[in-house]
């Protein structure tokens, strides 16, 4: 208790969920676009990862070679990951001694895309554009429609 702590174990013990299973976190990483203050705090959140069902269709056709992203839903969190407009964690972003040397995981929280979406980047896009050039095909998804798109 004489050292400052270090996480790396907690960021590398992280495992990736099936698809419907869930994952736990706790460490301090930094959490962008979120509650202030911004920066490394100690952190939690508790996700189901729920892959777009158009995903393999989609991945067949157009094959990536080192895809680390998951969707997932959040169902839990602490201020930085269940507040503000931190949809990402990445596995860099936890405070540690060491440095990552590959990515083996990117957890998306899409579910919480649908009210950002519409709290900043529709009023946004209504300020500055024409009436007619505003792409309203994407206002008043259905939040199932909403994950669905923003995830795949």
């Amino acid at each position: 208790m004489d050292t400052p702590p270090h996480f790396a174990r907690s960021r590398d013990a992280l495992v990736v969920p099936a698809d419907g299973d869930w994952a736990a976190f706790l460490a301090p990483p930094r959490t962008t676009n979120s509650v202030p203050p911004v920066g490394q705090r100690m952190e939690f959140f508790l996700v189901r990862r729920e892959e777009p069902r158009a995903l393999d269709t989609v991945a067949a056709r157009y094959p990536h070679p080192k895809n680390t992203s998951q969707a997932t839903a959040l169902l839990a969190g602490s201020a930085g990951f269940a507040h503000g407009n931190c949809i990402v964690f990445f596995p860099e972003n936890v405070a540690t001694h060491d440095w990552v040397s590959a990515q083996a995981y990117t957890i998306f929280t899409f579910s919480k895309f649908r009210k950002i979406h519409e709290t900043y980047a529709l009023p946004a896009a209504e300020a500055v554009l024409t009436p007619e050039s505003v792409p309203r095909a994407s206002s008043g998804l259905r939040p199932e429609t909403c994950y669905q798109a923003r995830s795949l």
